[in-house]
């Protein structure tokens, strides 16, 4: 070990970082504020593991809650103490670990190993056909998707079909719904996103053989944004940890904003009393933003009982800058003012439109920044909107593709079958469905036989000729021609290409976009890297606004104005052996293994935040951010404006009167936190009076939680006109 490579790695902590960093080997719990350093800490903390502590690189685990977290984790300590000293290192979602897992332990967990993942959308569509087969009629209320998301939830806390549901055990036929629809992903070997975690938790419980070999692999386990963890994630990190693990966790609980997503809020508590001789660190430094934004965030959430622990964030970003209270009279009015305050800035602060984030509490709040960004000739994109993967176009080629190397796909066959139009309608799939049911064979064999029964049936005949000709001559031409162009030439075959040109011409659209962006996704399968899809578990070789006049006001009268109108309401058991230690005496990965590691990958990504759509390009100049705060989580930008900063909305009226739920109150608070903490050097804060809603008026006007601002460090503007 190099003295100079320890050097290295504490060099530029602070003492509270140098003390997380360089912590013996423990169970560690690190409270970590928002822009605190906190990736840096966890990136030098595996490399003294590794570098300091001679932890072998396949023996740590590190999970993070996306998938562009772990890359950007993967890349940082790559770059920091070298590929040779991290090859083996497992860094990847909760998600990608436990696929990892159960593809190496499949047969253990009652599963072929090349399992499909099912997205949203395909798992709607089973859902679907549930309704159809239990005679259910679709409602507003009752709709496949909404049970869709039910049976998510019901996974998420470890419950199948005929148990307490505890509060969705009243939903209309929920537990047949779901357990037709497990049923039916068991049958295909198709598994949910849910399902993923759940099956590797059953796994771990039912079979010791297993669960010890991974608590032997594992000795250091390090988990990022852990105050996001439901209850079924906490379980599979207590099975996958043994005595002789080590677990780090990092969490901020003030930024805990996924209670609705089943998030457990009291997680931090959970893990220092489960976790025996757990150390606590905090990390209170903040190194993103001034002193002013810092003042009003610390006196903010201060306020919320249910912290796991007191902590105020310190900075010395010391700025003249207040935080700026702009007060209008409709949301129209609100979204004009939003564009005078970026142009201003650019001029002021040398800013460029990439700097800027509107932030707001609902979607719907865009319609109006939108109209007026496009009045003011200011580009903007809005994050979190349709993603590259999620286009019918993408969608449609990866169905063409996973049905090329496994005929049992169903979904995806369903999903292509018919397009480009091959005159197979719904009648006709019915009866494949029916054979495929009668026969207990998947949908592509019982197109074979349909074919047989059904000489004139060309459509079918032809579709089947290709995909069999396809799978059977993949590897081959792809060695001839290469992965990328053999995958084009298959598409421009089977007529796809053709298809979404003539469609996008059709539509009159002035770019060839859906046809390109088929051709983009073939771009990236060209450059596909070998190593980005070997499933095996790895070991090593051995060896400025202006003020209004007449118009400022201090915060408390912005009080006083909301207690005024006192608008809303009061709220009232196989053996298991190691796999084979020595990477170098694998077999090689053929066209079709690197192609199918793309496609599982894709899938995996596809419901987290894989995107690489030109909306996601972070270079350059690529206009205002739009998003809801629960899409800027983790996010940073000079400039930050809030808008609809108001009674309804922050807090959002359904969560502020739940019953006099205090929780989801807190929960509100630390939204508005997350607001305020994604900005670095300017916080603007927009409300206006009077708002639309399902066609109606309300007033809102400023939030309750200008009262729990720090008066000195803002200034208040009012635009009365509407």
């Amino acid at each position: 070990m190099s003295l100079g490579f320890v050097d290295n790695i504490v060099k530029g902590l602070n003492p509270e970082q140098l003390k997380a960093v360089t912590s013996p080997l423990s169970n560690m719990l690190i409270i970590a504020g928002a822009g605190t350093g906190k990736t840096t800490v966890l990136v030098r903390r595996l490399a003294y593991l590794i570098i300091r502590h001679q932890i072998q690189s396949h023996n740590i685990l590190a999970v993070t809650f996306t998938n562009k977290a772990a890359k950007e984790m993967n890349q940082r300590i790559h770059d920091f103490i070298g590929e040779q000293n991290t090859r083996y290192l497992w860094c990847c979602t909760f998600h990608g670990a436990c696929c990892k897992i159960l593809r190496n332990f499949a047969n253990q967990a009652g599963l072929r190993p090349n399992f499909k993942i099912l997205d949203t959308a395909e798992q709607t569509r089973v859902v679907k056909e549930c309704f159809e087969e239990l005679e259910i009629e679709k409602t507003k209320e009752i709709s496949p998707k909404q049970y869709a998301s039910y049976i998510s939830e019901l996974k998420d806390k470890g419950l199948r079909p005929h148990h307490d549901f505890g509060g969705l055990s009243d939903i209309y036929k929920l537990d047949d719904v779901y357990a037709l629809y497990q049923d039916k992903c068991n049958k295909t070997n198709v598994l949910d996103f849910s399902e993923l975690i759940l099956r590797c938790v059953e796994l771990l419980r039912s079979n010791p053989d297993v669960k010890n070999f991974l608590n032997g692999k594992f000795k250091q386990i390090l988990v990022d944004e852990f105050q996001d963890t439901n209850s079924i994630q906490y379980e599979w990190l207590k099975l996958i940890s043994g005595e002789n693990s080590n677990v780090l966790i990092v969490g901020d609980d003030d930024q805990s904003i996924y209670g609705w997503r089943g998030a457990v809020m009291d997680i931090l508590n959970r893990f220092y009393n489960d976790y025996p001789h757990v150390t606590l660190h905090k990390l209170i430094r903040n190194y993103r933003s001034t002193s002013a934004i810092l003042a009003n965030a610390n006196k903010l959430i201060g306020y919320n009982q249910s912290r796991f622990t007191e902590k105020n964030l310190i900075t010395e970003r010391h700025d003249t800058n207040k935080v700026r209270v702009i007060q209008t009279g409709s949301p129209d009015k609100e979204a004009e003012i939003i564009a005078q305050i970026i142009k201003k800035y650019k001029a002021a602060y040398h800013y460029k439109n990439s700097d800027f984030a509107v932030l707001y509490r609902t979607n719907m709040q865009s319609r109006a920044i939108e109209s007026a960004f496009v009045n003011a000739g200011i580009p903007h994109r809005i994050i979190g909107g349709l993603r590259f993967y999620d286009r019918e176009e993408i969608k449609n080629t990866l169905s063409y593709l996973s049905l090329i190397l496994d005929h049992e796909d169903d979904a995806s066959l369903e999903r292509i079958i018919n397009v480009p139009s091959r005159k197979i309608g719904k009648v006709t799939l019915s009866k494949i469905k029916t054979v495929a049911s009668q026969q207990g064979v998947s949908l592509f064999d019982a197109c074979m036989l349909y074919c047989k029964a059904n000489k004139k049936s060309l459509g079918i005949k032809n579709f089947v000729d290709f995909i069999l000709r396809a799978g059977n001559e993949f590897d081959e031409k792809s060695r001839d021609f290469g992965i990328g162009d053999q995958v084009m030439n298959l598409l421009v075959e089977c007529g796809l290409i053709e298809y979404y040109r003539q469609k996008d011409i059709d539509e009159n659209h002035d770019e060839l976009n859906r046809s390109n962006n088929i051709r983009e996704l073939v771009d990236v399968i060209s450059n596909l890297d070998v190593e980005d899809f070997d499933n095996k578990l790895d070991f090593p070789d051995e060896d400025s606004v202006t003020e209004n006049e007449n118009s400022a006001q201090n915060v408390s009268d912005i009080a006083e104005n909301r207690k005024e109108k006192n608008i809303l309401p009061e709220p009232s058991a196989d053996t298991v052996s190691a796999p084979e230690e020595h990477v170098s005496d694998r077999p090689a990965l053929t066209p079709k293994d690197i192609l199918r590691g793309f496609v599982t990958t894709v899938a995996m990504n596809g419901d987290n935040d894989l995107g690489n759509s030109k909306n996601d390009d972070d270079s350059g100049d690529t206009g205002v951010n739009l998003m809801t705060i629960h899409s800027a989580k983790g996010l940073e930008f000079p400039c930050v404006i809030v808008a609809g900063f108001e009674e309804g909305l922050m807090p959002h009226g359904i969560n502020k009167y739940s019953f006099g739920d205090s929780k989801k109150l807190d929960e509100e608070r630390r939204l508005a936190y997350v607001a305020i903490t994604r900005a670095k050097n300017n916080l603007v804060l927009t409300f206006a009076d009077m708002r639309m809603s399902f066609g109606n008026f309300f007033s809102g006007g400023a939030s309750m939680f200008f009262d729990e601002l720090d008066k000195d460090y803002l200034e208040y503007y009012v635009y009365n006109s509407r």
